[in-house]
């Protein structure tokens, strides 16, 4: 045959070597891997051997896998088993669909150990597990001594197996070896340590195929469905258009990658139809597929994606198996429980608003994970199975809103930055099934059933939290936790030992209840909920150093009296509210403090249980509350550490014991006790400022070996014998106040000697002095109630300070003295305040002193025997008077009365006075007297002075019969005022009982002054005695006298008594004035007085005042002179001053020396006008006129002649009262004339008044 000759242009020719080299370029070869096996099968069924492989480690590293065959080369029975390495894990992003095998590399890294063996068998395996291809066995040649690669095939070698993209991503797919040993008798150990396939391919070219059903309904197998009009293949990337709908009716479809856009729709509407995506699935905006039937199945071997354009994307009730990653980027929701849905790979919810809902698939192994979930969106499921080693990670809270299982040997590690929640059961079906949550993790569990009972629950890396929340009771499984958290209210229950590392909390409303096993929770905890230790023996440990904080914020710890709580952390409140303690063995080891706001309560079982707190205990200021009445066990509160009680807080307590060590009890608030206290192990200090008080009545305080020392207010209302008592001591600080209602005091030592303390016997009943220890024996003792005898007990009491005797209280001394350094205060209503006996009260102190009587009970201040003994001072009555029934002595100091009396003795007997001296006496400085009885011719001493420097003005008092007198002493002679040769002294002595007469021996020392000219050593030296009215003094003619310091006088015969006093000279005392009266007898006033006796006595002035300042004489009588006798005077004033006149006397002595007596005055009334003087008379140049007028008026006044002429009138205008008038008689001449006024009630003879005018 002729061919044609083939003319080839230049042109064409470049066109044919372009297309060739196009065509080279358009399909390179590709080469992936090596890849490594993930699956080993050692005795592979229909490759069988004499001799099983045993594996030593995994094939996805250096690690051997050993098999030994034995028997001779000869025999044919030195065979291996097939061992099959497969799952290599190539997948259609490695090796596209459509793409030709060029070639497949097999590597074996192998040894024999120098046994002599050779291949068997090296084939490949299919999808399906079969044998295929060539055997690519090197027969002849020995496996290597030593590990070293051994490479069989090449990228050119497809071992005419005939396999496919489908192949080569499966599985399935991988490599059979076998061996033999081939010489010798000894047996041969054959080791494979790696294997590993490279695949060469060349690309294919997918077609494009979409939906072109114009938004109708069709099915897959028809080519009107399709554009181009074909039936999509394995390799063909199909696509469903927006508002197209494909019905899968086709078994089995198949397709590369699949895309379902807008509203389409894929339905697999009929029963056992298979879609298989070799490829990836995507969908977005709302894309749907459909199905009822668990027997449609839709295969994707790459990846799934939900578009970010995804708003409402479903797959329904179908099997659905994911055998890439599913990345979802919208809105995705799995809307059926019917079918399986397998995701083999890692399904990622990208974020923001995109989200998986599974909510309808409630049956646990409808949804599958094997690759993990990583949440940054929205994620909420119903029930899942999760059955592959795999992890839950991402940023947003995923929901499991029934049960989640692990189904095989495999962990799931939440990593989760947000929440898991799981309300159903969390459970494996392995023992290697396990749970763990990962640093940073939560779990939220809402099972009642205990999570992870078959398998484990990982909690332990920290920080992750679990949260039992269910809204009911739950079991809490027995692990090591690093968070563990009970919310949801209800009781959470431990199926073991708990150890927590972390955060325990416990959410208000929730109960966690150890059941029996301890909880050892050794990081911060809240306690907000319930910890109910419930069962004997239990032991709960809350943190393990001070570092760790324990927020019991309105928490409660309550239980069984033997279970046992140990706080090692901090203990804080988070906000005010009420925390409670129960029933409960409870220790605290570090430092608590009560913020303001919060109450710690412990509640009405919380006497079960010893409750220790190591360390302080602080109650802060403003509302911090501490409550323990329900505790009134001594030994189930216990501090070792003390308490800080602050102004503002309350602290209310039951019983309590203060053990181990020294310790306080201090702040600036007050605590309170109802119940009995004991104190041992170290000394204790009661500080608190605002007190501490034991309230109840039968409350026992017992200090055993050790100190404590009051230094507040501490009041015990214990009315029980013994109410402090005990082996030790108990010291009262200084400043510091016992009340003590107790009916004795049993310690055995009690010391109240601290500068300033008090200690109070305030029973309303009788009490026991407790005889001290110290010395002095007390302070300040004050004995109160409403009733009660306080009896002192076994000796004299030392009292460094005051004793007060108040309410209804009595003071019964036993017999025993009292030394008194303070005041003896007695406000007592009893009867008779203090029962002395025989007793002496010394008062003793080094300032002054006081005996205060504010009762209004005598008794009050009756003592039997009194010493003065004031180093410093002196002692003073105040507000009552006093008595000493038995004696008065002087030590050093005095008594000072004020308007306070003094009684020495009883009615009949004088007491025995002591100790006294011109330095030591009785103050008479006010209206107070000493009052002493003295038996008839007994001479008795009344031991006064006028002050504390005069020194004593002892008077001395001789009765004829038995008398009782009060004496005073007074600074000077004022009744009346005598200035001079007198002794500036003046004692009023009188008489109760007795009238006969009496010596009376008057005494002063050089420290009682003496007025101007008195001379002890005068021929007369006499006692006067003041009888009354004006200035009457009445002198003794027989005194007798000692010159010498201390000087005295004595008069004898006094029958009368009233003011004394001592004078010198010639006439030492004025006239015995008895009475000075005045009185207005129309139209005169009449004056009268009388004196008894009158010595040396010259004349009497008689002086008026209108005013009660300026006196004048009106008149003067002479006096009797010298007279022992009653002497009667009068005066008439003719003329009496209108209104209120003022007369007074003025006594002259034959010396001319002259005395005042006392005022008296008058009320003249009716007078209008009166005219009281015209001076001078005769008048000459200028006349005065003194006229009186009752009110403003003119007046006109006439000089009228003898003849009854007018010679004169002048005109003027009064006023009301006094007027001084003056008339010019300058023109006048001499003569008689009369004065005459216009007024007709002028006084005195009517209007007229008669004068002279002198010559000039």
């Amino acid at each position: 045959m002729h061919l044609p000759a083939l003319h080839i242009t230049p042109f064409r020719f470049l066109l044919l070597v372009f297309f060739v080299v196009w065509c080279h370029y358009s399909f390179p070869q590709t080469t992936v891997g090596p890849k490594t096996p993930s699956t080993v099968d050692i005795g592979k069924i229909g490759v069988g051997g004499n001799s099983p492989w045993v594996e030593t480690g995994t094939v996805t590293s250096n690690d051997d896998i050993d098999v030994e065959v034995t028997g001779t080369a000869t025999d044919g029975t030195e065979l291996s088993d097939g061992v099959l390495f497969s799952n290599f894990g190539f997948t259609s992003a490695d090796i596209p669909c459509g793409s030709i095998i060029n070639g497949i590399e097999v590597i074996i890294e192998k040894s024999d150990n120098g046994t002599n063996s050779e291949d068997e068998i090296i084939q490949l395996v299919n999808s399906a597990g079969t044998l295929v291809g060539n055997n690519k066995a090197n027969v002849g040649v020995n496996w290597p001594d030593a590990d070293a690669d051994v490479t069989y095939g090449n990228s050119g070698d497809d071992w005419a197996a005939g396999l496919t993209q489908s192949d080569l991503i499966s599985t399935g797919f991988g490599v059979v070896i076998q061996y033999q040993g081939i010489t010798g008798t000894n047996d041969h150990l054959g080791t494979i340590d790696f294997v590993r396939i490279n695949i060469t391919y060349t690309a294919g070219a997918p077609t494009e195929i979409q939906s072109d059903v114009a938004g109708a309904a069709e099915n897959w197998s028809s080519t009107a469905a399709w554009n181009p009009a074909q039936l999509p293949q394995a390799c063909d990337n199909v696509t469903i258009l927006t508002g197209d709908e494909i019905n899968m009716d086709a078994n089995p479809g198949a397709c590369n990658n699949l895309t379902i856009q807008g509203s389409g729709i894929l339905n697999f509407n009929t029963a056992n139809r298979t879609l298989n995506v070799g490829g990836n699935l995507s969908m977005d905006g709302t894309a749907n597929i459909d199905g009822t039937a668990a027997t449609q199945d839709l295969v994707v071997t790459g990846n799934f994606s939900v578009a970010a354009t995804a708003t409402a994307t479903d797959i329904a009730g179908i099997d659905l198996t994911i055998g890439g990653t599913s990345n979802i980027d919208g809105v995705f929701t799995l809307s059926s429980n019917t079918g399986i849905k397998t995701f083999t790979g890692a399904v990622t919810i990208v974020g923001g608003g995109d989200s998986w809902t599974s909510s309808a698939i409630t049956t646990t192994a409808n949804l599958v994970f094997s690759g993990g979930i990583a949440n940054s969106g929205t994620f909420s499921a119903s029930d899942a199975t999760f059955n592959a080693t795999q992890g839950i990670s991402g940023t947003s809270a995923l929901s499991f809103s029934d049960a989640v299982t692990v189904s095989g040997a495999f962990v799931i590690t939440n990593t989760n930055t947000s929440t898991v929640t799981i309300t159903g059961v969390l459970n494996g079906t392995a023992g290697g099934s396990e749970w763990k949550n990962d640093n940073g993790s939560t779990l939220n569990y809402g099972s009642g059933t205990v999570p992870m009972a078959t398998g484990t629950l990982n909690v332990s890396t920290c920080t992750n939290t679990i949260n039992y929340n269910r809204a009911g009771i739950q079991d809490i499984k027995s692990t090591t936790y690093c968070n563990l958290t009970c919310s949801g209210g209800s009781t959470k229950t431990s199926l073991g030992l708990l150890t927590i590392n972390g955060v325990l909390n416990i959410v208000s409303g929730t109960t966690i209840d150890p059941d029996n096993f301890n909880i050892d929770a050794n990081g911060n905890c809240k306690i907000n909920g319930t910890l109910a230790d419930g069962n004997a023996g239990e032991t709960v440990t809350l943190g393990d150093a001070v570092g760790d904080d324990i927020d019991l914020f309105g928490g409660t710890i309550d239980g069984s009296a033997t279970g046992t709580v140990t706080i090692n952390g901090t203990v804080s409140f988070s906000g005010s509210s009420t925390t409670n303690i129960g029933r409960v063995t409870l220790n605290v080891n570090e430092a608590l403090t009560i913020p303001s706001g919060t109450t710690f309560n412990f509640n009405a079982n919380a006497d079960n249980g010893v409750k220790t707190f190591i360390k302080k205990v602080t109650i802060n200021a403003g509302g911090g509350i501490w409550t323990s009445s329900n505790v009134p066990t001594t030994g189930n509160m216990i501090f070792q550490n003390g308490i800080t009680q602050n102004n503002g807080a309350n602290f209310t307590a039951g019983g309590a014991t203060f053990n181990t060590n020294a310790q306080a009890v201090d702040g600036s608030g007050s605590l309170s006790f109802a119940n009995n206290v004991t104190f041992t192990g170290g000394a204790v200090s009661l500080d608190a400022v605002g007190g501490i008080t034991w309230s109840t009545t039968a409350t026992v305080i017992t200090i055993t070996g050790i100190t404590v020392t009051n230094n507040t207010t501490a009041t015990m209302s214990s009315t029980a014998a013994g109410t402090l008592t005990g082996t030790g001591t108990w010291t009262q600080g200084a400043s510091s106040t016992l009340n003590y209602q107790g009916s004795t005091v049993t310690i055995t030592t009690m010391n109240a000697s601290g500068a300033g303390n008090t200690v109070n016997y305030n029973r309303a009943g009788n009490q026991t002095i407790e005889n001290t220890a110290s010395s002095p024996n007390y302070i300040n003792l004050t004995l109160s109630g409403a009733s009660g005898t306080k009896t002192m007990e076994t000796a004299n009491q030392d009292i460094n300070g005051n004793l007060s005797i108040q309410g209804g209280a009595i003071l019964d001394c036993a017999g025993f003295d009292i030394n008194l350094a303070g005041n003896w205060d007695v406000s007592s209503t009893a009867a008779d305040a203090f029962v002395d006996g025989s007793a002496l009260v010394i008062f003793d102190g080094g300032a002054a002193q006081q005996i205060i009587n504010t009762s209004g009970v005598a008794n009050g201040s009756i003592f039997a025997n009194i010493r003065i003994s004031n180093t410093s001072g002196d002692v003073t009555l105040v507000s009552n008077s006093a008595t000493a029934t038995a004696s008065l002595d002087f030590t050093s100091g005095k008594l000072i009365l004020g308007t306070n009396n003094f009684t020495l003795g009883l009615a009949a007997s004088s007491g025995v006075l002591s100790g006294n001296s011109s330095s030591l006496y009785v103050v008479t400085n006010s209206t107070g007297y000493f009052q002493r009885y003295a038996a008839s011719g007994v001479a008795t001493q009344y031991p006064v002075g006028i002050s504390t420097a005069s020194g004593q003005n002892l008077a001395t008092l001789t009765p004829g019969d038995n008398s009782t007198f009060q004496v005073l002493v007074d600074a000077s002679v004022t009744t009346p005022n005598v200035a001079a040769r007198v002794v500036n002294a003046e004692w009023t002595i009188t008489r109760t009982g007795g009238a006969a007469a009496t010596t009376i021996k008057l005494g002063w020392t050089a420290g009682t002054t003496t007025g101007a000219s008195f001379n002890i050593n005068d021929a007369r030296v006499v006692i006067g005695r003041y009888v009354g009215g004006g200035s009457v003094w009445n002198e003794t003619t027989n005194s007798a006298k000692t010159t010498a310091d201390p000087f005295d006088v004595t008069a004898t015969g006094f029958t009368s008594f009233s003011p004394f006093a001592v004078g010198s000279g010639t006439a030492p005392l004025p006239v015995d004035l008895l009475f000075f009266t005045a009185k207005y007898i129309q139209p005169v006033s009449v004056i009268e007085w009388a004196t008894a006796s009158e010595k040396n006595s010259n004349s009497f002035s008689v002086e008026r005042s209108s005013d009660n300042s300026y006196f004048e004489e009106i008149g003067s009588v002479t006096a009797k002179g010298n007279s022992s006798e009653q002497n009667n005077y009068s005066f008439t004033d003719k003329t009496p001053l209108s209104g209120i006149s003022y007369y007074r006397l003025k006594q002259y002595d034959t010396d001319g020396s002259f005395t005042y007596s006392k005022t008296v005055s008058i009320e003249v009334k009716g007078k209008t006008i009166e005219i009281r003087k015209i001076f001078p008379n005769p008048m000459g140049g200028e006349t005065y006129l003194d006229i009186f007028s009752a009110e403003e008026t003119p007046i006109q006044i006439n000089l009228i002649n003898q003849s009854g002429e007018n010679v004169q009138t002048q005109k003027f205008n009064l006023i009301k009262g006094d007027n001084l008038l003056i008339m010019d008689v300058n023109d006048i001449g001499p003569g008689i004339y009369f004065i005459k006024t216009d007024k007709t009630d002028v006084e005195k003879g009517g209007n007229l008044k008669k004068v002279s005018v002198m010559e000039r």
